[in-house]
């Protein structure tokens, strides 16, 4: 068996288990074998989108500027250092907004039986009905 399968097996048998395979995203951590959140990273998190969707809404590169300076002034409780190093970019920011947008419930945007209640016909000229 090559380095390749055996790497390949090995994966699919912690995926079949249930356990994470890789690094856990930011927000998360590894407990036990077990992908479970990260309390004092989801702080950092809510931080981030109330910094991006607040009321006066920034981009990620002045959110970065943001979160370095509160590192550099250590003045603010619960700082956390950025995924990959000690300083925050903007693409790292990009990253948990996505991640963090993409964990979020949403409805769904179309279903099969919305296709069922709507008929169209040629006399109304192809509105609902």
């Amino acid at each position: 068996m090559t380095r390749s399968e055996r790497t390949k097996a090995g994966i699919a048998a912690r995926r079949a288990h249930g356990l994470p395979v890789g690094e856990p995203p930011f927000g998360y951590q590894v407990v036990d074998g077990r992908m479970t959140v990260s309390q004092s990273e989801q702080k950092t998190i809510n931080e981030i989108l109330r910094l991006t969707f607040g009321p006066h809404p920034a981009g990620a590169g002045t959110v970065a500027d943001v979160l370095n300076a509160r590192l550099a002034a250590t003045t603010w409780r619960g700082h956390i250092p950025a995924p990959r190093g000690a300083r925050w970019h903007a693409e790292s920011v990009r990253r948990v907004i996505k991640a963090a947008l993409a964990a979020m419930p949403q409805e769904p945007r179309w279903r099969p039986e919305d296709e069922a209640a709507v008929a169209w016909t040629r006399e109304d000229g192809g509105v609902p009905i």
